[in-house]
């Protein structure tokens, strides 16, 4: 009797847990039937082996050294659409200072995708930082999105202040 309750006690959870899927799976109302599906790729173009944790963690101990792996995250979406989120860096001088390992352009990195730099139609920039920036011209066609407080923080920047202005031309065009 008792494996019989809990047969049936499986069955009901079985088909409260199927009907609970199939209402997770309708469209919540308001919105298209057909979302755009996008692709999206975590794509490495550098390693900065021994980086200092201080550089990264405010009041980190400063013996402490950490191995930081540098992405830029590509979206391809429907159509043509290739998005970037940060665009990495590539002149020499920021190579040459932070001494990255397993190095190659972030425009270079994204081949192994089938990628082309001018292919490439958005990018969208999280902060101006040398590394997230820098590199934002290697994509003639992009359009580049910043957040309006984060471009005004930048238009004002001395080339001393995050060495940010002299490296970002796309803005400008954008």
């Amino acid at each position: 009797m008792r494996s019989r309750m809990m047969g049936h006690g499986s069955a009901l959870g079985g088909l409260l847990g199927l009907a609970l899927i199939a209402g997770c799976s309708t469209k919540p109302a308001g919105l298209p039937s057909q979302q755009p599906i996008y692709e999206v790729y975590a794509v490495r173009y550098a390693m900065l082996p021994g980086y200092p944790t201080r550089e990264l963690i405010a009041g980190a101990d400063t013996s402490r050294r950490t191995d930081v792996a540098m992405f830029v995250w590509l979206l391809k979406g429907p159509g043509q659409r290739t998005v970037l989120v940060d665009a990495g860096f590539y002149r020499e001088e920021f190579v040459r200072a932070a001494q990255p390992a397993d190095y190659q352009r972030p425009s270079d990195a994204l081949d192994s995708l089938g990628v082309s730099p001018a292919s490439v139609t958005d990018i969208i920039i999280s902060h101006v930082h040398w590394d997230h920036l820098g590199g934002a011209d290697l994509f003639p066609n992009a359009r580049v999105w910043i957040q309006r407080a984060e471009y005004e923080y930048y238009a004002v920047a001395t080339p001393t202040r995050l060495n940010t202005r002299p490296s970002a031309p796309a803005l400008e065009r954008s």
